[in-house]
């Protein structure tokens, strides 16, 4: 696990590259794509959260084609995974890379529920706009401009409520998990 200063160097990289690269990557997306489905917004959105905990930040020498890689390769999932369902498969088995062979076992229940006690306290203790759009986004589905125009502020916001929740739910589980391991 990384220790904690280098997680703070790594979120500040993670907001830098945002504020830096979101609004650039949206229109990169919306221009190579079109407008959705899926909705570029959220296909940008998902490169974050997808980078957030794996990438080492500072070992990325150009930000910029990172993230668009990242994020055509997304985008590119999406259309396949529209197409199967269109066409009508009833299993996504294969594109979605379920592992069939999961099993829940005592532990991993156990696993589970403590992390989502874990979730439902961070959530709990968000700002009231932050947890609003995580959970319009994330629990009911809606795209980041629905979220936006039903809460009465710009995409924009949402799209940085929503990253600021993902990063500080991730935070607290990776914290649970070290004090876990620790224990």
């Amino acid at each position: 696990m990384t220790s904690p200063p280098q997680r703070t160097l790594q979120s500040g990289l993670l907001e830098k590259w945002y504020s830096d690269h979101f609004t650039a990557l949206v229109n990169f997306l919306r221009a190579r794509f079109g407008i959705g489905p899926p909705d570029p917004e959220d296909i940008a959105q998902k490169t974050f959260t997808q980078i957030l905990g794996k990438v080492d930040f500072q070992s990325v020498t150009n930000p910029r084609a990172y993230l668009w890689r990242v994020a055509h390769n997304l985008m590119v999932s999406e259309h396949r995974a529209i197409g199967a369902a269109d066409r009508g498969v009833g299993n996504l088995t294969a594109i979605t890379n379920v592992d069939e062979g999961y099993l829940l076992v005592p532990e991993r229940v156990l696993e589970a529920k403590a992390q989502m006690q874990t979730a439902l306290t961070v959530i709990g203790e968000m700002p009231e706009r932050r947890r609003d759009v995580l959970i319009l986004v994330r629990v009911d589905g809606l795209t980041l401009r629905e979220t936006a125009s039903r809460l009465g502020i710009s995409s924009a916001a949402v799209s940085k409520h929503l990253a600021k929740a993902t990063e500080t739910l991730y935070n607290a589980l990776v914290e649970k998990e070290i004090d876990s391991n620790d224990g």
